[in-house]
């Protein structure tokens, strides 16, 4: 599995995934897994002097502001010594000028015109990989550059690798607000990877922050304990009961395995994670997580962001910022067009 952390969510949510498949494996086997690269793999580099080495992530950081970056490659304070990685510093990209909130812009100018260097920096992560089964692409559908450059990349991604598993994890904003414009970005974003991907993980931070607030009883959840607690989610859809033995055998392809068995077909791509207690079979009719009651979550959520968007557009609001970068109101109606879709495939289930 090759990761893609893309924007400031993307990156922060990666590193707190990587910590948490770190944890769930072996961290003094020198074989290869699914996730990290082993010592071996670069222990001969002539640029790394170390006194010891330690496993390297299979992923790539993009952004187009250095900050998180940078902040991802600082050794986390509360890793154990045990259980170390790090990433590969090689394996970054940023530029100074940000997306601005702005799918348009991370879609069209930027993805457009760091394109030739993104896609060799894949391609060298990638020809590191015995054999590539997938990749996972960690974004936001809020902002501009994890919605608008994490979009124009699974595109490529689709056209030079169509043999590869395509997963893309996306954040889910606030349904309060967190960006004027979050909406609009959002349904554009689920538009393009429901034409290109091979399945979507929907993750919510108003989910996160309810259970930091109700069962981790953190009263004011900060975004690193809302990343704990998704990543901690998504580490339990790639791994096995038995996941160490499973990963440096060889044997667990992840990405696949979930494409393979959930998204076989092309209307259905959404993807939901839940950790579901054991209860007694007299209390199951009372619980919220029936399949009924997971399909209709999925499909409402589209449809509550799908409605709000639509309320901004019909009144014009903001289209503007977008129209300067070519996204025009037809490319919008395709995009509700495409959502509305979805949203009827889910309810006719």
């Amino acid at each position: 599995m090759l990761a893609l952390q893309v924007g400031q969510c993307g990156n922060q949510l990666g590193r707190a995934l990587f910590d948490k498949l770190a944890e769930e494996e072996d961290a003094t086997s020198s074989r290869d897994s699914a996730f990290f690269h082993s010592p071996e793999d670069f222990c001969n580099e002539r640029s790394v002097v170390r006194a010891s080495y330690t496993r390297r992530a299979r992923a790539v950081l993009i952004d187009m502001e250095p900050k998180v970056i940078q902040q991802c490659y600082k050794p986390s304070k509360s890793r154990k010594a045990a259980l170390a990685w790090e990433y590969e510093p090689k394996n970054s990209f940023t530029r100074q000028s940000g997306s601005g909130n702005n799918w348009a812009s991370g879609y069209r100018t930027q993805g457009t015109q760091a394109e030739s260097e993104l896609l060799d920096l894949l391609q060298s992560e990638a020809e590191r990989c015995d054999l590539l089964k997938g990749f996972l692409t960690l974004q936001s559908a809020a902002g501009g550059t994890g919605s608008g450059l994490g979009s124009f990349l699974t595109e490529k991604l689709a056209d030079f690798y169509p043999s590869t598993s395509l997963l893309n994890a996306v954040v889910w904003p606030y349904q309060s607000g967190e960006v004027i414009v979050q909406n609009y970005n959002a349904i554009l974003t689920m538009a393009c990877l429901a034409d290109v991907g091979h399945g979507i993980f929907m993750l919510q931070n108003d989910a996160a922050n309810l259970i930091c607030q109700k069962l981790l009883r953190i009263p004011h959840p900060s975004f690193d304990a809302m990343n704990e607690v998704l990543a901690a989610h998504l580490a339990s859809s790639f791994l096995t009961v038995d996941a160490g033995s499973a990963c440096r055998s060889g044997g667990l392809d992840p990405l696949s395995e979930i494409c393979e068995r959930l998204c076989q077909h092309p209307a259905y791509k959404l993807l939901d994670i839940k950790m579901v207690p054991l209860m007694p079979h007299r209390s199951k009719k009372f619980s919220s997580h029936s399949w009924t009651g997971i399909v209709k979550h999925l499909h409402q959520t589209l449809a509550i962001t799908m409605d709000k968007a639509y309320d901004m557009f019909s009144h014009g609001a903001y289209l503007h910022q977008y129209e300067r970068f070519g996204i025009d109101r037809g490319f919008f109606q395709d995009a509700f067009l495409r959502i509305d879709q979805i949203t009827q495939n889910y309810s006719a289930l």
